[in-house]
């Protein structure tokens, strides 16, 4: 069984409870910063592991060490959490003014739906969660923190930053 996965480098590598190597995953873009994310997204007992590559993909890789599937030209900012089926977990990032919301089904990511937040000027992305936020005890809502820079101005901090707190079940912001 999967125990620990970690980046070595650039390579994904799964080890077991002894420390022996169960498999390792090179040449797919992963960076050494990025951070993996472990969850059971298609709800079948093993998790997947989920993170940023260098390509601008979030790739979602198996517990045996295949890549199943990827969303392109993505963010680095997601979080997983039971957010509208009754299915289990999916997959939420953030693009700037939009959120998506992904499920996994026989390898492939689906979008499943998007929210944008129609702000006048285009945001960037700063980070991501899944709780329980309205006490509902039922999906989880969603914190996005956002921030919008002006562009005449360089190296700036953000002039404008928003947090969102949304309920995809209900369609409302929290």
């Amino acid at each position: 069984s999967l125990e620990i996965v970690c980046l070595t480098g650039t390579s994904l590598t799964a080890f077991d409870t002894d420390g022996t190597e169960l498999w390792r995953l090179m040449q797919q873009g992963f960076i050494d910063y990025a951070h993996p994310l472990a969850a059971d997204l298609d709800a079948d007992g093993h998790p997947e592991i989920v993170l940023y590559c260098s390509d601008s993909d979030i790739k979602v890789v198996s517990h045996e060490g295949v890549v199943l599937d990827s969303l392109e030209n993505s963010s680095k900012v997601f979080a997983v959490g039971n957010l509208s089926s009754n299915t289990g977990l999916e997959l939420c990032v953030g693009y700037g003014n939009t959120i998506g919301l992904y499920g996994l089904s026989s390898g492939s990511l689906t979008s499943l739906a998007t929210k944008d937040f129609a702000y006048q000027d285009t945001r960037s992305p700063v980070s991501l969660i899944c709780a329980d936020l309205g006490g509902s005890h039922t999906y989880q809502d969603i914190a996005y923190l956002n921030g919008g820079y002006y562009a005449d101005i360089t190296n700036t901090p953000p002039r404008k930053s928003t947090i969102e707190v949304y309920n995809w079940s209900t369609s409302s912001s929290v």
